[in-house]
């Protein structure tokens, strides 16, 4: 016998488990879950699926298929926003924001936010820096949004940033 003809028996193929895999596949996920697998793969999920159109599903794996299409089949209610589609538009609105902020910030600190007398009624000049930047964006892009919105997707624009 050759060297490559003279294997031990860790080197040989378990008969088993060959066979489980490739003839019973669900019964190899099974197995998988039993074992302590947290999560199993979409393409293991669809090749035992698409392998076994005979054998019934065993529960096991069954509830873990209809878990893993819990979590992905949520959807967010509602239109998405305008800027959540555009990311140059999310760019604009957060350089917008933030030179419109910092320029409010610096006022207040040297003049105060009085304002002039005839802008001191308008509805984009009210509240603390931040209000009034994320409100003269708002005004500036003529966004279909609140300044809530503007001024959230600012930060999370300037957050992602930091930590990147």
């Amino acid at each position: 016998m050759t060297d490559s003809m003279e294997a031990g028996p860790d080197t040989q193929p378990d008969l088993a488990e060959f066979e489980l895999l490739c003839v019973h596949p669900m019964r190899a996920l099974e197995r998988k879950l039993a074992s302590g697998v947290d999560r199993l793969s979409a393409d293991e999920i669809t090749s035992a699926l698409i392998a076994n159109s005979v054998e019934p599903v065993p529960p096991t794996v069954l509830a873990h298929i209809r878990t893993r299409l819990a979590e992905t089949n949520r959807i967010r209610k509602g239109r998405p926003s305008s800027a959540e589609k555009n990311p140059l538009k999310v760019e604009l609105i957060y350089h917008l924001f933030m030179r419109k902020k910092d320029w409010l910030t610096a006022r207040k600190k040297s003049q105060g936010l009085k304002g002039w007398k005839q802008i001191r009624d308008a509805d984009w000049w009210k509240g603390p820096p931040a209000e009034r930047a994320a409100r003269m964006v708002l005004r500036r892009l003529e966004l279909n949004m609140t300044w809530e919105s503007v001024q959230k997707l600012a930060y999370s624009t300037d957050k992602q940033r930091r930590t990147a």
